[in-house]
């Protein structure tokens, strides 16, 4: 019988084999995430690979143990029903079974090729067991029904597998505890069953089954939930009622919160962070991020992002951390310009956190004094701003920010802020044209670099004669990390040493799913604004 739970639930508590990738891996600097290892948008994506597309990407490995390269066949699953249990059709290769099986449930077929690999090394093989000479591997072949510690078993009579047309039948000894669960597509098909009904579970999704032509999975539905639950208010007995989860699950002694479904059926299969960093290790090498629309490809420098909790500024290769609402809008950020982090921008190293609220801010503490942020022979410090020059400056009461002390200057300047011109980082017009004042010089503002920065027009200040008197600078550039179209083509402007150049971007699915932007992200521009240089290609 399949549904009682106990055959496989308790029995999901699984090995953790070493693995020696070789063949189709390849490298990967992706950084594994406790409460994330794959997405569920990944792993119920059963159209990945067919039947014939898996057994070419066995046969890509010399050594494996189930490709057809080696002769190897096992019984095609053909159906279930809760009185008589699973059946089994034709010996077929493995393609063929591991297909079948994420076609019944659902499931991504590369985790399936994963979780072979993670248990019992059978994808990548090794001349130790190539040819046989270990039936325990094929029995085993996902470790079903394996409890930590337990009991060894002996099985004759069982279909282990068949090669180059022997079938293999005897096995002992066996952590598999029960014959009806030995070999190596009553494990792939087992193993289907339990991490996608663990993953619709621990969603509370009750009434999951499947019920289709030979396969009647309807006793699911009577059967209780024992993994890890995702948050929110979940039933886990169809008879009980529903309680609410944090998601929080304990996991060698350290509390993870599981943030998707699918994190949870692989916690409630192998209980450990050395099996899914394993798992997590091998489909990232085979097959790419285990995320949807992600990428390991950080962006551009220039660029805000945001994990959902905190913000970030892409800066020289960095993630500098932007501590405060304030901060960020004393940085003139604009929130429509933040960007879903990527795991690549989570995986680069964490620059100095921006601390300080930016030059030119209006901020008051709380205190009843509202202080202008600017330079002071060099240093940036705060000074209280007299009513007199506040309104001078044509300054407007929603501009002043609300801060906390910690995001002010550490130093503050004697006196009232009493100048005649206004503080670094203010945009002025004066004459039709709107610049940027620098500590000594103003620096000319374009169309395209007043909007590639983000610039508010209702920020705009009247120049004073003292603002206007200061000397002209070099002509401000494109703000690096913009996007132009121009052409027909879509271009990231980035800089060296030696000024900006072009970066063609491409294919649109990187730029659109992967890197999260959209039209409202790019400046249509003439070719003549595009910078003459040219670099690599920006890709995802």
């Amino acid at each position: 019988m399949k549904q009682t739970l106990s055959r496989g639930i308790a029995a999901a508590v699984l090995l953790a084999t070493a693995i020696v990738l070789t063949g189709n891996s390849t490298a990967s600097a992706a950084t594994f995430n406790n409460g994330r290892v794959i997405d569920d948008q990944v792993f119920e994506n059963a159209n990945t690979m067919s039947a014939s597309q898996i057994n070419t990407f066995l046969n890509g490995f010399p050594n494996s143990c189930i490709s057809p390269n080696s002769g190897f066949l096992a019984a095609v699953p053909a159906g279930y029903n809760p009185s008589a249990g699973y059946s089994y059709g034709n010996y077929q290769s493995a393609g063929d079974v591991i297909a079948t099986a994420a076609q019944t449930y659902g499931i991504n077929p590369q985790v399936l090729l994963t979780t072979l690999q993670k248990e019992q090394s059978l994808v990548a093989g090794g001349a130790g067991y190539f040819n046989d000479g270990d039936e325990h591997k094929y029995a085993a072949a996902t470790g079903y029904g394996c409890p930590d510690g337990g009991t060894r078993y002996n099985y004759s009579g069982v279909s282990l597998y068949m090669r180059n047309g022997v079938v293999h039948s005897t096995v002992g000894p066996t952590c598999v505890n029960s014959a009806a669960k030995a070999g190596f597509s009553q494990q792939v098909i087992r193993a289907a069953w339990l991490l996608k009904f663990g993953e619709q579970r621990s969603k509370g999704n009750i009434g999951w089954a499947v019920i289709k032509g030979s396969w009647d999975n309807s006793d699911d539905p009577e059967s209780c939930y024992g993994g890890p639950m995702t948050a929110g208010w979940r039933q886990v007995c169809p008879s009980g009622g529903s309680s609410y989860y944090d998601g929080y699950k304990t996991i060698d002694g350290v509390s993870v919160q599981v943030q998707t479904g699918a994190t949870a059926a692989l916690y409630w299969y192998t209980p450990h962070f050395s099996g899914n960093k394993n798992f997590f290790n091998i489909f990232t090498g085979w097959f790419g991020l285990p995320y949807a629309n992600d990428s390991e490809v950080a962006h551009p420098d220039g660029t805000v992002v945001s994990d959902g909790y905190r913000a970030y500024y892409i800066d020289n290769g960095t993630r500098r951390q932007i501590n405060s609402p304030a901060i960020f809008m004393s940085n003139r950020f604009s929130w429509g310009q933040v960007k879903n982090a990527t795991t690549g921008d989570m995986n680069l190293s964490a620059g100095s956190a921006m601390s300080t609220l930016g030059a030119g801010a209006l901020f008051t503490t709380g205190d009843g004094v509202v202080y202008v942020t600017d330079y002071f022979s060099g240093t940036l410090k705060k000074q209280p701003i007299t009513a007199a020059t506040f309104t001078q400056l044509g300054f407007r009461w929603d501009q002043i920010l609300v801060a906390n002390s910690a995001d002010a200057p550490a130093t503050t300047q004697a006196g009232y802020y009493a100048g005649t011109r206004h503080p670094v980082g203010s945009i002025v017009q004066s004459g039709g044209s709107v610049y940027r004042l620098e500590e000594n010089s103003k620096t000319y503002l374009s169309a395209i670099a007043f909007s590639s920065n983000y610039y508010d027009w209702n920020g705009v200040l009247t120049a004073t004669t003292a603002d206007a008197a200061l000397a002209n600078g070099p002509i401000a550039p494109i703000r690096p990390g913009t996007m132009l179209l121009s052409g027909g083509g879509i271009y990231l402007i980035a800089s060296d040493a030696n000024g900006t150049f072009k970066r063609p971007v491409g294919p649109y699915e990187c730029y659109a799913d992967r890197m999260h932007y959209t039209s409202s992200d790019w400046f249509s521009v003439g070719t003549g604004v595009l910078p003459d240089r040219t670099g690599a290609i920006f890709t995802c």
